[in-house]
Order: structure tokens, then C-alpha cells, then sequence
């Protein structure tokens, strides 16, 4: 079948999809997608219209025709809620083209229905778009009307971080091959989590896209992400009729959210009670008049579970005091710290200075040591009448990365 003659014949339709707020616990958008049908009334591949839209020159056609199509379907929607966004995907060829600036057919709906622009969300995908001069131009001219600008599928392809000052968008949409099993995934939590905090500093938004479960949405939650849209929350349809199933299960995500801070939290303070209890027994061998007491502090830390190392620190010159006691081997380039190394800048002790109770732990972070990822406990004491800073790395074994095989 030729898509002209579907468009012709109307076999062309808007289907919608929800995208849900967590934090504000609702829907407060919709995607519109395209979908045709063919002469058995089953539903086309939307990759195969946009396909057969090149081909047959009607890419631009094609385009606009979902725009107003998109339009008219969310009026009935607006008038029930005017803070309802519609995201609107523009065909990349109409971007990457000297861009005529003129208004468009889409602006002449909206103000013919009465809907503000700023309840538009216009989608791009900028890895697609050759002439960044092109796209600049593309999302000023619609930035200063009023309408939003998203980029879709961040994180594939030849999508670029510096094309971010270019666009400046209002939502970056992560790409579904980052959020996939990232429950997972530790690395590609650790790239959404850098994602969002970028974005954040940048005053964008970011939503995570194509999510497909549970445990893939509270992962995200973890990253700092609150807008979602996936078939876990709601497949495009012809109406939408899902809040109250979406609302269930936002209450059920809040539960469990809330369920594993409590678990991380009490982790942590697991982690912060063992290695005071280790900094105790360190310090008690240091001031006893036995013998041999390397001897002792090594079999100490060697019977003590996911304790890395032990160290000193002189509290006046941030200097190490004596050698890194390890108990795990170093892998690859990495190697423990030695005597009279400066840590001045390590966090674990500019951050011992201010903490009330002269103690404190870090968040994970790659060890210099080992290269495993780990915690490093930090205690100011004194021990034969000198001020240190007596430091303590600790790592989950289930969580580490293995850098080297």
C-alpha cells in the first residue's frame, strides 16, 4: 500500500501515551504517536510509515499531518486540564534544512483551539541532525514563541553533550538502551545518574524513556529521575483511560522507594559502626605494650569482611603516617597510598575537620588502592599524644566492580 493513498483514505491515527510525574503523582503529559493501518485493519510498523514517507517524498507531508492530527486529538484533553503538556515529534529532515522562518501550520492550530504554546513540548532528535547551525536556529525560533523544546533518545547514537548549549532544552528524554535492566546494570546507573545531575545544573528536566518494570523505575528514582514513560506505566492507545492504574502504582513504587532508602541508610550506618569498631581495636593494639604489633594489625584487618586497607594520617600536615595495610591485592595501575603522601585533598579528610563528631564517611567512589569500589571511614583521635586522622576502606563485595579479570 502507497502512503498516499492511506492518507487519502484517512488510515492514518493519533495514538497517545502517558507520561507520569512520581513526584507529583499524576499524568502530566502525552506523546502523540502516529499509527496507520492497512486494507486488513491491522496496525502498521511506524517505522515502516516514516520509511515509506521518505520514499515517496512525504516525509514533510507526513509530518505536519500527525502535528494536527496530534492537536485536535489533545483539545478534548486540554479543556479538562490546562496544565496537560503534548509532546510532538518532528521529522529530523525537516530540522537539518535551512529552516524558513515563517509561521507554521501547527502554530495556526493551536491558536485556532486556543491552546497556549507553551503547552507543547517539541521533540527532537538531535543525534540525527547534520547542521547544528540548522537546529539552532530551529529551537530559537520556537523557544521565543513559547513552546518547549525536549531532546529524544539522549545517551544513543551520536548524540553530543556539547550540542546541550546549543539547544539549551526544557527535557532530555534518556534512551531506553540506558534505562533497559539497569537494575542491573551499575555502569549504566552511574552515566543516568551524571546525566541527571548535569541536567539539573542546566535547568533541564530529565525523563526516562521506554521503561518496561518495576525495578527499572526505582532504579531510576535512585538516579534522581521523576518523569517516566513506558508500557510499564501505560501503552499508547486511542483513549486514555489509565489514572487510576497508574496512580496504584505509583503508591506501590513510593512504598518500595522508601523501603530501599531505609535499607541503603541502614547499610551505611552498618558500614560506619564496623569500621569505628575496627578504627577501636586498631587503636587499642597501637597503644599496647606488645610486640610485633604490625604483625597484629595485619591479622586484624585480615579477619575483619570487605575491610580493603587501613592507613594513617598526621591531622596538621594531611600527610600518611607509615604504610597503607592492605588486605586485598591491588589491580592493574592502582596501588595503596605510601608514607608521607599528601591527602589534603581526599574528602575523607578535609571533610573529618568540620564533622561534630570527628568522624565520617564517604560516598562510593573508585578506590586509588585496589580499584574496587569502596567507603572510606574517617576518625580523628589522638594516639601517643598526636593528632591523626585514621582511615578505614571498606567495600561491598556484591556491588564492586571487577576492573581487572
Amino acid at each position: 500500500m502507497m502512503l498516499a493513498e492511506m492518507i487519502e483514505n484517512n488510515k492514518l491515527e493519533i495514538f497517545f501515551q502517558p507520561i507520569v510525574s512520581i513526584k507529583n503523582k499524576k499524568v502530566f503529559a502525552f506523546e502523540a504517536l502516529l499509527r496507520g493501518y492497512d486494507d486488513e485493519g491491522q496496525i502498521l510498523s511506524p517505522v515502516w510509515l516514516f520509511d515509506q514517507a521518505r520514499q515517496e517524498g512525504l516525509s514533510l507531508i507526513l509530518d505536519q499531518l500527525a502535528h494536527m492530527k496530534a492537536i485536535e486529538k489533545f483539545k478534548n484533553y486540554f479543556d479538562k486540564n490546562e496544565k496537560l503538556l503534548l509532546f510532538l515529534n518532528f521529522e529530523s529532515s525537516s530540522i537539518d534544512r535551512d529552516f524558513d522562518i515563517k509561521p507554521c501550520v501547527i502554530e495556526d492550530k493551536l491558536n485556532e483551539l486556543g491552546i497556549p504554546f507553551k503547552n507543547i513540548v517539541i521533540e527532537v532528535k538531535e543525534d540525527e541532525i547534520y547542521n547544528i547551525g540548522y537546529l539552532k536556529d530551529f529551537c530559537q525560533y520556537y523557544k521565543k514563541l513559547g513552546f518547549n523544546i525536549a531532546l529524544d533518545d539522549f545517551g544513543t547514537g551520536n548524540s553530543s553533550f556539547d550540542r546541550l548549549s546549543v539547544i539549551a532544552p526544557s527535557i532530555v528524554k534518556i534512551d531506553r538502551s540506558i534505562v533497559s535492566n539497569i537494575h542491573n546494570n551499575y555502569i549504566n546507573t552511574e552515566i543516568l545518574k551524571a546525566i541527571s545531575k548535569m541536567c539539573e545544573k542546566i535547568g533541564a528536566l530529565v525523563m526516562a524513556e521506554g521503561v518496561e518494570s518495576h525495578e527499572e523505575v526505582l532504579e531510576c528514582m535512585n538516579g534522581g529521575i521523576d518523569i517516566y514513560q513506558g508500557y510499564w506505566f501505560a501503552r499508547a492507545s486511542r483513549l486514555f483511560s489509565g489514572s487510576d492504574r497508574i496512580q496504584q502504582k505509583i503508591i506501590d513504587l513510593s512504598k518500595d522507594f522508601f523501603e530501599n532508602r531505609d535499607r541503603i541508610n541502614e547499610s551505611k550506618a552498618n558500614i560506619f559502626e564496623q569500621a569505628n569498631d575496627i578504627t577501636n581495636k586498631f587503636l587499642n593494639v597501637c597503644m599496647s605494650i606488645e610486640k610485633d604489633k604490625k604483625k597484629k594489625l595485619t591479622e586484624l584487618i585480615n579477619n575483619e569482611k570487605n575491610v580493603e586497607a587501613v592507613y594513617m594520617i598526621d591531622a596538621k600536615t594531611s600527610r600518611q603516617i607509615g604504610k597503607t595495610i592492605m588486605n586485598v591485592e591491588p589491580c592493574g595501575f592502582y596501588e595503596p597510598s605510601i608514607e608521607g603522601e599528601d591527602h589534603s585533598l581526599k574528602e575523607y579528610v578535609y571533610m573529618v575537620d568540620i564533622s561534630r563528631h570527628s568522624s565520617y564517611i564517604t560516598g562510593q567512589y573508585i578506590s586509588g588502592a585496589s580499584g574496587n569500589m569502596c567507603r572510606t571511614f574517617s576518625k580523628k583521635l589522638i594516639l601517643n599524644e598526636k593528632e591523626i586522622i585514621f582511615c578505614v576502606d571498606v567495600y561491598e563485595k556484591e556491588k564492586s566492580i571487577k576492573i581487572c579479570a
